[in-house]
């Protein structure tokens, strides 16, 4: 019931708010054709946005609740904050897309993406930007994955960091 609730909600987002959601029953019982003493569902959701994070989280805890309440079960949930919202600084991201230009590096940049890292957290705290460069090939996190232009993966955005650093520091003085 929680997993088909779970899957339904998915039709509510609005895409400029970058939802994801994603589950993965653990635990769902020991053999065929019993009610198992233990089921467990563990549940992901990202958004880009701080306040649209709190109510899908309190949305899920719901659905989670209220599903095992009509089977007669009762759901404990444990909430852990994973990952926060990513926000990119405007004014870093110029920063570092007037040093592109300069320096010749190729540079596109968006003010959010679907992914999660760590940097989500810091960029809450400091102006932050997310940068990512070419060089390689074979998919990111795949065993394929390896440096083919070490110049293009390592030189090029050591200048650009280098650079924006320092008119960042310039800046602030």
């Amino acid at each position: 019931l929680a997993i088909n609730a779970l899957q339904a909600q998915r039709e509510t987002f609005h895409e400029d708010e970058c939802i994801r959601l994603a589950y993965t029953l653990t635990k769902g019982g020991v053999s065929l054709s019993t009610i198992p003493d233990l089921a467990e569902l563990d549940v992901q959701v990202r958004a880009k946005r701080l306040e649209k994070l709190k109510e899908l989280i309190a949305r899920v805890s719901g659905i989670l609740e209220n599903a095992a309440s009509m089977i007669g079960a009762k759901a404990e949930i444990i909430s852990e904050m994973g990952y926060q919202p990513y926000a990119g600084d405007e004014k870093l991201l110029e920063l570092i897309a007037e040093n592109a230009e300069a320096l010749q590096v190729p540079f596109r940049y968006g003010k959010h993406g679907y992914y999660c890292t760590d940097l989500g957290d810091v960029s809450m705290v400091i102006p932050s930007a997310h940068v990512a460069c070419s060089g390689y090939r074979g998919h990111l996190h795949g065993k394929e994955f390896m440096v083919d232009n070490p110049e293009r993966a390592y030189g090029l955005p050591a200048r650009l960091v280098a650079a924006t650093i320092l008119d960042y520091l310039n800046d602030q003085i």
